[in-house]
């Protein structure tokens, strides 16, 4: 079709990611403190949770700017725990060498439960 200004149905969206730097150190740093505290336990819901605050701070906007939704990351409880038990025996078994897998295992689950709404 030549000469029409038809937007292909995908691949013309952006990401703006609302939380300033400010939210994220403060962020960080609870989770910190929090890790210290649990003796390193904490750790492995970290991830989860710094995934899920930065998505859950993600609007979807088109070229020209206008905001098409937000991003909702939808993990309960219950699957984070069934995956982390898991993760952490294997850890445990591989003296750690299980640990450098876990990230991406919490990048798919994380990705797997993300909506636009």
């Amino acid at each position: 079709m030549v000469g029409t200004t038809r937007q292909p149905l995908l691949g013309n969206y952006e990401f703006q990611v609302t939380w300033s730097m400010a939210d994220m150190f403060g962020y960080g740093l609870l989770w910190l403190l929090l890790i210290l505290i649990t003796f390193g336990l904490a750790s492995f819901f970290a991830p989860y949770a710094w995934a899920a605050k930065i998505l859950n701070g993600c609007e979807v906007r088109d070229r020209s700017g206008n905001r098409l939704g937000t991003l909702q990351v939808d993990v309960r409880i219950a699957d984070q725990l069934v995956h982390i038990l898991l993760w952490m025996v294997l850890t445990l078994i591989t003296f750690g060498l299980a640990g450098i897998f876990y990230y991406f295992g919490v990048a798919r689950t994380i990705l797997n439960n993300t909506y636009i709404v």
